[in-house]
Protein backbone atom coordinates (compact mmCIF):
# COMPACT_ATOMS: atom_id res chain seq x y z
CA UNK A 1 0.00 0.00 0.00
CA UNK A 2 2.69 2.14 1.12
CA UNK A 3 5.02 1.89 -1.99
CA UNK A 4 1.79 2.29 -4.41
CA UNK A 5 1.00 5.64 -2.89
CA UNK A 6 4.58 6.60 -2.99
CA UNK A 7 4.59 5.44 -6.58
CA UNK A 8 1.39 7.06 -7.87
CA UNK A 9 2.68 10.51 -5.80
CA UNK A 10 5.73 10.95 -7.23
CA UNK A 11 4.32 10.50 -10.87
CA UNK A 12 1.67 13.10 -9.90
CA UNK A 13 4.13 15.18 -8.33
CA UNK A 14 6.20 15.25 -11.58
CA UNK A 15 3.41 15.42 -14.31
CA UNK A 16 1.83 18.25 -11.74
CA UNK A 17 4.91 20.04 -12.06
CA UNK A 18 5.25 19.57 -15.80
CA UNK A 19 1.94 20.82 -16.17
CA UNK A 20 2.45 24.00 -14.77
CA UNK A 21 5.52 24.70 -16.40
CA UNK A 22 4.08 24.44 -19.45
CA UNK A 23 1.02 26.12 -18.88
CA UNK A 24 2.39 29.10 -16.66
CA UNK A 25 -0.66 28.55 -14.62
CA UNK A 26 0.75 28.29 -10.74
CA UNK A 27 -2.47 27.15 -9.07
CA UNK A 28 -4.72 24.70 -10.16
CA UNK A 29 -8.12 24.04 -8.94
CA UNK A 30 -9.48 20.97 -7.45
CA UNK A 31 -11.48 19.52 -10.48
CA UNK A 32 -7.75 20.25 -12.32
CA UNK A 33 -6.01 18.11 -9.36
CA UNK A 34 -8.38 15.53 -9.44
CA UNK A 35 -8.74 14.92 -12.62
CA UNK A 36 -4.44 14.56 -13.20
CA UNK A 37 -4.68 11.62 -10.39
CA UNK A 38 -7.20 10.09 -12.00
CA UNK A 39 -4.83 9.82 -15.18
CA UNK A 40 -1.66 9.55 -13.41
CA UNK A 41 -3.14 6.64 -11.57
CA UNK A 42 -4.95 4.41 -14.53
CA UNK A 43 -1.44 5.42 -16.11
CA UNK A 44 0.21 3.30 -13.39
CA UNK A 45 -2.23 0.84 -13.03
CA UNK A 46 -2.11 0.24 -16.28
CA UNK A 47 1.83 -0.49 -16.46
CA UNK A 48 2.00 -2.48 -13.29
CA UNK A 49 -1.14 -4.78 -13.87
CA UNK A 50 -3.18 -3.66 -11.52
CA UNK A 51 -5.82 -1.98 -13.57
CA UNK A 52 -8.85 -4.72 -13.61
CA UNK A 53 -11.76 -4.03 -15.83
CA UNK A 54 -15.57 -3.93 -14.18
CA UNK A 55 -16.69 -7.28 -15.60
CA UNK A 56 -13.47 -8.39 -13.00
CA UNK A 57 -14.43 -6.58 -9.72
CA UNK A 58 -18.35 -7.96 -10.01
CA UNK A 59 -16.50 -11.55 -10.40
CA UNK A 60 -14.25 -11.33 -7.13
CA UNK A 61 -17.18 -11.92 -5.07
CA UNK A 62 -21.05 -12.10 -3.84
CA UNK A 63 -22.56 -8.90 -3.13
CA UNK A 64 -22.66 -7.73 0.40
CA UNK A 65 -24.07 -5.35 2.66
CA UNK A 66 -22.58 -1.76 1.31
CA UNK A 67 -22.42 1.79 2.99
CA UNK A 68 -22.14 4.88 1.21
CA UNK A 69 -17.99 5.28 0.53
CA UNK A 70 -17.69 1.43 -0.64
CA UNK A 71 -19.39 -1.35 -3.23
CA UNK A 72 -18.73 -4.49 -0.59
CA UNK A 73 -17.92 -8.35 -2.01
CA UNK A 74 -17.13 -11.30 -0.17
CA UNK A 75 -14.89 -13.98 -0.99
CA UNK A 76 -16.29 -17.25 0.48
CA UNK A 77 -13.62 -19.55 -0.19
CA UNK A 78 -10.94 -16.48 0.44
CA UNK A 79 -12.61 -15.28 3.43
CA UNK A 80 -11.63 -11.83 2.84
CA UNK A 81 -14.44 -8.63 1.42
CA UNK A 82 -13.41 -6.58 -1.72
CA UNK A 83 -14.12 -3.04 -1.49
CA UNK A 84 -14.54 -0.63 -4.58
CA UNK A 85 -14.24 2.58 -2.99
CA UNK A 86 -15.77 5.95 -4.55
CA UNK A 87 -13.81 8.08 -3.25
CA UNK A 88 -16.81 9.89 -1.71
CA UNK A 89 -14.93 10.94 1.29
CA UNK A 90 -12.31 12.05 -0.26
CA UNK A 91 -13.88 14.77 -2.30
CA UNK A 92 -13.12 12.49 -5.27
CA UNK A 93 -8.99 12.11 -4.50
CA UNK A 94 -6.82 9.18 -4.92
CA UNK A 95 -4.28 10.22 -2.83
CA UNK A 96 -6.07 11.58 0.06
CA UNK A 97 -8.00 8.29 0.22
CA UNK A 98 -4.32 6.32 0.10
CA UNK A 99 -2.92 8.03 2.60
CA UNK A 100 -5.65 7.41 4.64
CA UNK A 101 -5.41 4.07 4.51
CA UNK A 102 -2.18 4.02 4.64
CA UNK A 103 -2.80 5.55 8.47
CA UNK A 104 -5.46 2.72 9.00
CA UNK A 105 -3.20 0.23 8.42
CA UNK A 106 -0.88 1.77 11.07
CA UNK A 107 -3.79 1.95 13.41
CA UNK A 108 -5.28 -0.77 12.93
CA UNK A 109 -2.68 -3.30 11.26
CA UNK A 110 -5.02 -6.73 12.46
CA UNK A 111 -7.89 -5.08 9.65
CA UNK A 112 -5.72 -3.63 7.16
CA UNK A 113 -5.95 -2.71 3.86
CA UNK A 114 -4.85 -3.65 0.99
CA UNK A 115 -4.56 -2.41 -2.72
CA UNK A 116 -5.41 -4.97 -5.28
CA UNK A 117 -6.21 -2.70 -8.21
CA UNK A 118 -8.07 0.24 -10.07
CA UNK A 119 -10.98 -0.04 -11.88
CA UNK A 120 -13.11 2.94 -13.36
CA UNK A 121 -16.11 2.77 -16.15
CA UNK A 122 -13.79 5.09 -19.11
CA UNK A 123 -14.99 8.04 -18.26
CA UNK A 124 -12.21 9.20 -16.83
CA UNK A 125 -13.13 8.18 -12.99
CA UNK A 126 -10.61 5.79 -10.93
CA UNK A 127 -11.82 3.83 -8.28
CA UNK A 128 -9.45 1.78 -5.95
CA UNK A 129 -10.11 -2.10 -5.19
CA UNK A 130 -9.47 -2.94 -2.02
CA UNK A 131 -9.06 -6.38 0.23
CA UNK A 132 -9.73 -6.57 3.89
CA UNK A 133 -9.66 -9.90 5.97
CA UNK A 134 -13.04 -10.83 7.06
CA UNK A 135 -13.94 -11.17 10.79
CA UNK A 136 -15.61 -14.54 10.95
CA UNK A 137 -18.58 -14.89 13.60
CA UNK A 138 -18.74 -11.52 14.15
CA UNK A 139 -21.05 -9.17 16.31
CA UNK A 140 -20.96 -4.88 16.55
CA UNK A 141 -19.33 -3.91 19.45
CA UNK A 142 -21.16 -1.50 22.01
CA UNK A 143 -19.99 2.09 22.39
CA UNK A 144 -18.37 1.52 26.11
CA UNK A 145 -16.47 -1.80 24.19
CA UNK A 146 -15.07 0.62 21.47
CA UNK A 147 -14.06 3.47 24.11
CA UNK A 148 -11.90 1.14 25.72
CA UNK A 149 -10.41 -0.83 22.98
CA UNK A 150 -9.72 2.98 21.57
CA UNK A 151 -8.30 4.29 24.69
CA UNK A 152 -6.16 0.92 25.17
CA UNK A 153 -3.88 2.01 21.55
CA UNK A 154 -3.00 5.38 22.99
CA UNK A 155 -6.37 8.21 21.79
CA UNK A 156 -8.62 10.35 23.79
CA UNK A 157 -11.94 10.41 23.07
CA UNK A 158 -13.60 13.65 21.78
CA UNK A 159 -17.14 12.15 21.55
CA UNK A 160 -19.06 9.11 20.73
CA UNK A 161 -17.58 7.33 17.79
CA UNK A 162 -14.72 10.09 17.31
CA UNK A 163 -11.47 9.59 19.08
CA UNK A 164 -7.84 11.22 18.82
CA UNK A 165 -3.85 11.47 19.51
CA UNK A 166 -1.17 13.83 18.53
CA UNK A 167 -1.23 12.50 15.51
CA UNK A 168 -4.43 11.33 13.75
CA UNK A 169 -8.25 12.06 14.16
CA UNK A 170 -9.91 8.75 14.12
CA UNK A 171 -14.01 9.06 13.70
CA UNK A 172 -16.92 6.75 12.52
CA UNK A 173 -16.11 4.44 15.05
CA UNK A 174 -19.66 3.33 15.66
CA UNK A 175 -20.45 -0.37 16.12
CA UNK A 176 -21.35 -1.22 12.42
CA UNK A 177 -17.65 -0.01 12.06
CA UNK A 178 -16.19 -2.33 14.80
CA UNK A 179 -16.73 -5.84 15.33
CA UNK A 180 -16.04 -8.20 18.06
CA UNK A 181 -15.22 -12.07 17.33
CA UNK A 182 -15.98 -14.96 19.77
CA UNK A 183 -13.01 -14.45 21.95
CA UNK A 184 -14.11 -10.51 22.40
CA UNK A 185 -11.42 -9.26 20.51
CA UNK A 186 -12.59 -6.16 18.69
CA UNK A 187 -11.58 -5.13 14.87
CA UNK A 188 -12.26 -2.19 13.12
CA UNK A 189 -13.21 -2.55 9.45
CA UNK A 190 -13.76 1.30 8.28
CA UNK A 191 -13.11 4.61 9.86
CA UNK A 192 -12.22 8.00 8.92
CA UNK A 193 -9.50 9.20 9.42
CA UNK A 194 -7.97 12.62 9.46
CA UNK A 195 -3.87 13.18 9.56
CA UNK A 196 -3.27 16.41 12.51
Amino acid sequence: MEEITRNIRRSFEERYRNAQENSGVREWGDTDRISLENRVTEDYAKNHNLWLSMDDVIKIGGPFPSGHENEVFFSETEQVVYKMNNLFNNEGSILSLLDRLCAFNKIFPETKYEIVGFSGFGSGNVYPILKQQYVASATEAADDEIDAFMQSIGFRKNNRGSFENDTYEVSDLFPRNVLKDNNGVLYVVDANIKIL
